[in-house]
Parts: structure tokens; C-alpha cells; sequence
């Protein structure tokens, strides 16, 4: 399994990809976390009633710790360069013809992974005109989803957000992933190039879920084979779908797990 190395810097450097090699101990360690008896008995209720109402526990969550808790993720042209090395670099401004992006991300929360991008886009824009080229950055569209009302009023709230908004670059949706296909979000514009209103069906490059299909439950299930084809449902053909997400007796799955406890019983 690959995973950030807890004594490695590449974490911050150029490749935060580091084979992780667990030893018979450390699967011994996790198998005893996950059953321990103290643990599952006290977890089962509480993530079934957290599970049960999640849209309206996320959204107290939101209410009571605004945009204090998630750090912003200024990692992701390093874990997927492919994808988004091209906002940090200005090499386009030769002439160099590029095409636009559009960028669907579910499970946005606050902005954590959107905000970021957005305001690279605005550098490499900036550095375009202070390199006075002829030619024009990319341009970067995207659409936060978030099944918390809370979540999503605090990103449209947030500077870096109504900027790109008001320049029709950003748009941020109510979306439950495991119940509503994208065909019920509308978005301005067309990806053909005409203004006309359109849905999320069809109309991503790029489709976004961090640490999202994990917090739908249980595993299997209906509701996340749901979220699952909702998701590919809003890539144009050829798009890329990225998932970064908690692997079986993953130690941060662990640390997941006692998490969503605490966050049960603040809310309880």
C-alpha cells in the first residue's frame, strides 16, 4: 500500500508516493485496534446513529467548528501532477496551447482542496500577464459538492471562493452523492463553449474524492455503489476519477474510526 512516510520529507517534496511495507506486527496491532471489544462496543451505536443522520451531524459539525478543524491540501500537483502540475507552471505562456479544465469535487467540505486550486490558478494567471504573453493561462471551472449546507454556505463564504465565483470560474452545490445524480445540479455554461444551462452529467475532466467513499456506509452497500456511479456519472469520456481514501487496517482508517466517535458524542 502506498502512503506518506511518517519519517520521510518527500511528504513535502516532489513524490509523496512511499511504498509502505507493513510487518506481520503492525497487521497483528491494527487487527487488535479494530477488535477490540471496548471499542467495537462503544462504536457500534454511535456510527450507526452517526451514519444514520450524517447530513445533519456533518452540518453541526460545520456550525460548531466553522473552518477551524481541516487544514487546506497544498499537496495534490504533487500527488497527481498529471492533473494539476500545470497550474505551477507558466511554460504555456510561450504560445503553448492547452485546454481548459473542469473540476467536480464531492465531499468538498469547507474548501480544503478547491480553495487551493483556485488560488494557484490566480498566480499562474498573474504570472501570465507579468511575463506580458500574448497567450492565456488555462482556465480552471469548478463545482464543490458537499451534502452539509454549512459546509458549502462557509466555502462561499470564504475570499478565494467569490472571487473565482463572480468571474463564473466556481460554483458550490448542496449534493448528496449516494442519493442525487448529477443531472439534478445545474451549472452556467456549456463545456462546447455556449452559455446555455447545463447539468454535472457528462461535463468533468476531473472528478474529485478525498477521504469521501469512506465515510459512506456500510461497506458494501447500496448507497455507496450509488455514490460510486454518481461520481464517473460526471466525467466527460476520458476523464480521470481520483480517490485518495483509508485502506483496510490503513492506520489512518484507525485514527478515522476514533474520530468519527468523538464527533458522535460532541454531537450527542
Amino acid at each position: 500500500m502506498a502512503t506518506p512516510s511518517a519519517q520521510s520529507p518527500s511528504w513535502t517534496g516532489n513524490n509523496i508516493w512511499i511504498q509502505d511495507e507493513w510487518t506481520d506486527e503492525d497487521k497483528s496491532k491494527a487487527r487488535d485496534q479494530l477488535a477490540s471489544e471496548s471499542q467495537r462496543q462503544t462504536a457500534g451505536q454511535a456510527l450507526t446513529d452517526f451514519g444514520r443522520n450524517a447530513s445533519t451531524n456533518w452540518n453541526v459539525f460545520y456550525q460548531q467548528n466553522k473552518t477551524n478543524f481541516f487544514k487546506d491540501r497544498h499537496y495534490l500537483h504533487k500527488a497527481f501532477p498529471e492533473e494539476f502540475g500545470w497550474l505551477y507552471d507558466d511554460s504555456a505562456s510561450d504560445g503553448t496551447i492547452r485546454k481548459d479544465k473542469r473540476i467536480v469535487e464531492i465531499g468538498c467540505g469547507v474548501g480544503n482542496a478547491i480553495l487551493p486550486l483556485l488560488e494557484q490558478h490566480s498566480e499562474l494567471v498573474k504570472r501570465f500577464k507579468e511575463l506580458n504573453s500574448d497567450a492565456s493561462p488555462p482556465q480552471l471551472h469548478i463545482h464543490a459538492l458537499d451534502f452539509a449546507p454549512t459546509a458549502v454556505k462557509l466555502l462561499k463564504d470564504d475570499p478565494r471562493f467569490q472571487s473565482a465565483s463572480k468571474k463564473g470560474r466556481a460554483t458550490a452545490h448542496v449534493y448528496d452523492a449516494s442519493s442525487m445524480h448529477p443531472s439534478t445540479i445545474s451549472i452556467p455554461g456549456n463545456p462546447g463553449g455556449t452559455s446555455q444551462q447545463h447539468t454535472l452529467t457528462n461535463s468533468a475532466d476531473i472528478a474529485i474524492l478525498l477521504f469521501c467513499l469512506s465515510a459512506i456506509g456500510p461497506h458494501p452497500s447500496p448507497a455507496l455503489d450509488r455514490a460510486a456511479r454518481h461520481a464517473c456519472a460526471m466525467l466527460k469520456p476520458g476523464g480521470t476519477l481520483l480517490i485518495r481514501d483509508y485502506g483496510r487496517l490503513d492506520e489512518g482508517k484507525n485514527i478515522s474510526y476514533i474520530m468519527h466517535l468523538m464527533i458522535s458524542s460532541l454531537l450527542s
